[in-house]
């Protein structure tokens, strides 16, 4: 099979399995990316794919750049996937369950950009992609992934990259008022599920900043000859191990002393 005609196919069959929550379990090996490279390709395809009924890609996500997450997959690398329009949501937020093989959702530090981040400004640093930000917000990031049971073994690196690190959207807080890049690293995360708590972490648990984080996102597209585009909406990365929610749970995420971000499993 052609590499093309390869990359295609895997790109469809992850986009029929995760429309059909019967077909759980790991790729095939006749899917399965050979590499990164291959991997990034079918997270590509799979976009296209899914812009007809998801929308245009509005913005991205960046996956496993805390320890907690990199030891929940036994993975020490980030890896970058896509976010469609219709999947950005604002608090508070409403989801139904029957939507998705199983909701899970992590806690994040999304900024929008209003400049692009491109090859001309290249290599990009926290500190320089700091001038490219207008707003700063807390958010949840959406996951829809198969239940551990049904799953059969953890993803390696090409797997998540291809199934486009299981994200499935966005919930957005309000921006937070004056943000300063040095406050932002020592900024407190709390989650609580129905009112209980869960987990806290903080900016710095990210990379060390969230913006060495979008550093890291921006490096890596151009290195693909892509770019973020002005108007973008990155999500960072989680501070605390995902969670799960069934339909009738109420998360919340606090940062700082920002209004909490809500999300509801109906």
């Amino acid at each position: 099979m052609a590499d093309v005609d390869r990359i295609q196919s895997a790109a469809v069959y992850i986009a029929t399995r995760s429309q059909d929550h019967r077909l759980w379990g790991p790729i095939a090996d006749e899917y399965r990316p050979r590499d990164v490279d291959e991997a990034y390709a079918v997270q590509d395809a799979l976009a296209d794919i899914r812009v007809e009924t998801l929308g245009p890609v509005k913005g991205y996500k960046i996956a496993l750049t805390s320890p907690v997450m990199q030891q929940l997959l036994g993975i020490d690398e980030p890896a970058a996937g896509v976010v469609h329009e219709r999947t950005i949501l604002d608090s508070p937020a409403m989801i139904q369950a029957s939507d998705y093989m199983q909701v899970a959702f992590e806690c994040e530090i999304a900024v929008r950009v209003a400049r692009g981040l491109n090859l001309t400004s290249a290599p990009h640093t926290p500190q320089s992609v700091t001038n490219a930000i207008d707003t700063v917000m807390p958010a949840f990031e959406i996951n829809d992934f198969p239940p551990a049971d049904k799953m059969g073994s953890t993803p390696d690196l090409e797997e998540v990259i291809a199934m486009n690190a299981s994200g499935a959207g966005m919930v957005l807080g309000s921006p937070i008022d004056n943000w300063d890049r040095e406050d932002l690293a020592g900024m407190r995360g709390e989650v609580r599920i129905n009112d209980d708590f869960v987990a806290e972490g903080f900016g710095r648990d990210v990379l060390g900043h969230p913006f060495a984080a979008l550093a890291w996102l921006a490096n890596h597209l151009n290195s693909r000859g892509k770019e973020i585009a002005p108007g973008s909406v990155i999500i960072t990365g989680s501070i605390v191990a995902s969670n799960t929610l069934k339909p009738g749970d109420v998360a919340t995420f606090k940062l700082g002393g920002c209004e909490p971000v809500r999300l509801e499993v109906v």
